[in-house]
């Protein structure tokens, strides 16, 4: 991208497409120039090995100027490119050999709840600033679906495990916390990435539809058959999607203790159902 990302963002809206991005500002790579200017910023234990995953290690967001550099990697990217719609946060790593350069010994056992603490802080200015963006927390999956971390979300990423006969199960499980509207659930490709099964679309669209739909095919891999599908399952999600996203949920058979599997929601005055 020679002239940045406004042009390509330009583009998609010309073609009647909203913008988003995957960003990861919590990690660090140690081939950064970050890294070489601010080494008191990762977050490690003294005197034992650095543990990589992803060749990443991860910021320390106990630390006031860490929060201030995260916010501002993210600031920055929204500033500067107006008409990104959609922000995918991500955080692909657990850490290990955890520790702080920034609190003090006695506090040491403290870390975790200050980092939430610390992350909390971005997310909250992030939200003031950018009210109308959506957000979706999403960390090696589900890892960061909680309570709290849904008030400064738009939506979760429930699991890396998008294929439709475990989602029955996972859905299910999580829309006892989290309502419909609040659990990313998308149509991917088979055979899927993680569980090798070949699922029909169609059963991939019931099964995503009974949440937040998305889609992750890549246009120029579909079958005459999978297109046609688009076709008629988008329009009819919309024509259902404030029901299903917004409605009363009743559980008709549970995947835990049937062969099969139905919900069913309906609106508030009870006058539609899905």
């Amino acid at each position: 991208l020679p002239n940045g990302l406004s042009p390509f963002i330009h583009r998609c809206k010309e073609k009647g497409l909203k913008f988003g991005i995957w960003v990861e500002p919590e990690m660090i790579n140690l081939k950064s120039e970050l890294a070489e200017q601010h080494p008191e910023w990762i977050m490690r234990s003294p005197n034992r090995q650095d543990l990589f995953l992803r060749n990443q290690l991860d910021l320390d967001l106990s630390n006031p100027a860490v929060q201030d550099f995260c916010f501002g990697v993210v600031d920055k990217t929204l500033s500067q490119n107006p008409g990104i719609s959609y922000v995918k946060w991500d955080e692909h790593r657990h850490v290990e050999n955890f520790g702080s350069t920034y609190l003090p010994a006695q506090e040491q056992s403290e870390l975790w709840i200050k980092y939430v603490q610390g992350l909390n802080k971005v997310y909250e200015r992030l939200r003031a600033k950018y009210p109308d963006v959506i957000f979706q927390a999403c960390a090696s999956g589900g890892g960061r679906s909680d309570l709290g971390t849904m008030k400064y979300h738009n939506e979760f990423w429930a699991s890396d495990n998008t294929d439709a006969q475990s989602r029955v199960k996972i859905n299910w499980g999580f829309s006892y916390l989290y309502p419909a509207n609040a659990i990313a659930s998308h149509v991917s490709h088979v055979p899927n990435h993680q569980t090798k099964r070949v699922i029909p679309i169609k059963f991939r669209f019931d099964v995503a539809m009974a949440e937040r739909l998305g889609i992750e095919l890549q246009p120029r891999k579909l079958d005459s058959t999978e297109t046609a599908w688009l076709h008629l399952a988008v329009p009819a999600y919309k024509k259902i999607r404030e029901t299903v996203q917004l409605g009363e949920l009743y559980r008709l058979l549970s995947p835990y203790t049937s062969a099969t599997a139905a919900k069913m929601y309906t609106s508030e005055q009870k006058a539609k159902a899905v």
